[in-house]
């Protein structure tokens, strides 16, 4: 299966007349399986669309059909000698007492450099734990989601986004779902949960967060799903829904302009995702608010 959003939008596009031809950097950008890559070509091609795969025209014969093939069966061999040589190296740094945190912390924390006499290390930062034990102690005695982010506004709680995350995820906990909260203890997913995060807008695949978390895709989706109780692409989805629901209610932006910075290069994109996520259109949800 492809957790791969915008593949899926090209895809059900290429069934109409959005575009004429398709343009892949590389064979292994369509995917790292040889059997995905032949099913997308395939079904492009059913479309009638023009592929072009490295600056070269893909015509389909058995010429290309091999030479595709190939090139999909080195992407298969990259990509495992990448989980292989990684998940040595994250237990070769585990056993000898390390961490694998790459200087990424949770809140709460403070990360230590190693230095020349000492490893890298984690220590409890008291001001910040104070805020996490009494935001769960808050919460586990019955005060509602609205007065525990009010209250960390009111104490000058800086970093705003993490209230917002906060906002978000304590609706998680109140459905009976897991969230942000069950995977910011795993350094892999901790990391990823960051990223998305900060940068919502960003262009996200699963393939560039397990870069920057240092490990593999099937790692990562797998750990994702354990933890958080979805994919990274669905999470991600959900935080940006979350973050338009609040810009439409409390800011004066066009929706063109909050597309933008949720993600979305085009209205009729959001406004897509945001009918699928959230259920009704994204100028219903502006007047019921």
């Amino acid at each position: 299966m492809l957790d791969r959003p915008a593949l899926d939008e090209l895809r059900r596009d290429a069934k109409g007349d959005v575009y004429d031809a398709i343009y892949f950097h590389s064979a292994d950008r369509l995917a790292r399986k040889v059997a995905l890559q032949n099913i997308i070509v395939d079904e492009l091609l059913r479309c009638g669309k023009k592929i072009v795969i490295a600056n070269k025209n893909y015509i389909h014969n058995p010429e290309n059909q091999f030479t595709l093939t190939m090139f999909g069966a080195f992407a298969e061999f990259e990509r495992e000698k990448l989980v292989e040589r990684t998940t040595r190296g994250w237990r070769h740094r585990i056993r000898s007492g390390g961490l694998v945190s790459q200087g990424n912390r949770t809140y709460g924390y403070d990360y230590v450099p190693k230095t020349k006499t000492s490893r890298c290390t984690i220590v409890v930062n008291e001001q910040e734990a104070e805020i996490v034990r009494w935001l769960f102690a808050a919460y586990a005695n019955g005060t509602g989601i609205h007065t525990i982010t009010r209250t960390l506004e009111e104490r000058g709680i800086s970093e705003l986004l993490f209230v917002e995350v906060v906002r978000w995820q304590l609706s998680f906990v109140a459905e009976g779902r897991r969230g942000w909260l069950a995977g910011l203890n795993d350094p892999q997913v901790g990391r990823a949960l960051t990223l998305l995060h900060a940068e919502p807008a960003r262009l996200w695949t699963v393939e560039e967060l397990a870069r920057r978390a240092a490990t593999s895709c099937a790692t990562l989706a797998q750990r994702f799903v354990d933890l958080v109780g979805e994919t990274p692409m669905q999470y991600l989805t959900g935080w940006r829904m979350h973050l338009a629901r609040r810009l439409l209610s409390e800011s004066p932006l066009g929706l063109s302009e909050i597309a933008a910075r949720v993600g979305y290069d085009s209205e009729a994109a959001f406004n897509r995702a945001f009918r699928r996520v959230v259920g009704v259109p994204p100028r219903r949800v502006e007047k019921l608010d």
